[in-house]
């Protein structure tokens, strides 16, 4: 009784009061903040911090997930699939752009197949040994040094085939 008559209350009730009092945002805050910077996402947890995962809903595909509030509000983070889906249309490549980078990067190599992602293997074929092999479409387009295996073989392992070669090893 003494803690309502000097002022006191609800010990929940002055949380909120003391918390809002402060500056701090709510739920609501973070809903209204986030339809303005991504009205595709919503909110569909409680917020207890900036610092703190919050869950979302993504009003595109429906996936749910967790993110941290500032990555969503500084749009560092969006949905998963929906990143995702943007990153293949920004690095969708052609096959030709594949075949032009190929050109660019001086690789004695001819693509015999169609080129689909960087997850597929792409078939080539050595224009100075007239050799076929498959490497992955990612190490041609990201490490730049993937021509035939014959072309980067060292001298040892091109005189060891050699000797191997001449003793009817083929």
């Amino acid at each position: 009784p003494s803690v309502l008559l000097y002022g006191g209350g609800c010990k929940i009730c002055g949380h909120k009061k003391r918390w809002d009092s402060r500056g701090r945002k709510t739920t609501d805050d973070i809903k209204k903040e986030m339809n303005l910077i991504n009205p595709n996402i919503e909110i569909i947890g409680e917020y207890k911090g900036a610092h703190f995962p919050i869950k979302c809903r993504c009003k595109l595909d429906g996936k749910v997930w967790e993110s941290l509030v500032c990555n969503l509000l500084n749009e560092s983070a969006t949905c998963p699939t929906c990143a995702v889906k943007h990153m293949q249309e920004i690095e969708a490549l052609s096959t030709n752009e594949v075949k032009k980078r190929i050109l660019d990067y001086g690789l004695n190599i001819e693509l015999l197949n169609e080129y689909k992602n960087n997850r597929e293997y792409l078939k080539c074929k050595c224009s100075i040994h007239n050799y076929e092999y498959m490497v992955s479409s990612r190490t041609i387009l990201y490490n730049k040094s993937s021509g035939c295996p014959l072309c980067t073989q060292s001298m040892g392992e091109n005189k060891m085939i050699q000797i191997l070669h001449d003793m009817g090893y083929d």
